[in-house]
């Protein structure tokens, strides 16, 4: 299973979403005789029905396999745009994978997969935006007027924050 991961720029004051770079991309895998089964698609806004038509049939790959990953407000959102999209019933389909259950059968069942539960995480992705008591903590440092200096220390106290 090959899932291409591209970025998919909105160029202009409309936001034009542009997949060339993707469709090079493809090609360039096409060339070491690499096929893609699934396009991860980076950009800023979702993808638009059109773009992901676009990107399916220049592709050569199935729309449904186009998969969107958008800017969000914090990390943990991306599994849940990822479960939206059905990526987890894509590449159990993919992989043939099944519930213990159907290995025990000799016959397999299509389109019965586990199900993923993602209500717990749904509510702590949830919760991190929504953050509400203010914490002041001194951090001392050579570069400490750099935003990024001290990016992962700044990340791991977020992290404390978590329920």
């Amino acid at each position: 299973c090959l899932a291409h991961v591209s970025l998919v720029p909105c160029l202009g004051s409309v936001g034009e979403q542009k997949t060339k770079p993707t469709q090079h991309g493809i090609k360039e895998l096409r060339g070491l005789g690499l096929s893609p089964d699934f396009l991860v698609c980076r950009s800023a806004t979702e993808l638009l029905a059109s773009t992901r038509e676009k990107l399916g049939i220049f592709c050569q790959v199935p729309a449904s396999h186009v998969i969107s990953v958008h800017d969000v407000s914090n990390i943990y959102h991306v599994p849940l745009i990822l479960h939206d999209q059905n990526i987890d019933q894509l590449l159990f389909a993919k992989l043939d994978i099944f519930t213990p259950k159907h290995q025990q059968n000799s016959h397999k069942i299509p389109n019965n997969f586990p199900i993923c539960d993602l209500t717990k995480w749904r509510a702590m992705a949830q919760a991190i935006d929504s953050f509400d008591q203010v914490v002041t903590i001194a951090l001392v440092g050579k570069y400490t007027g750099l935003a990024d200096s001290y990016l992962s220390v700044l990340k791991a106290l977020k992290h404390s924050a978590i329920e």
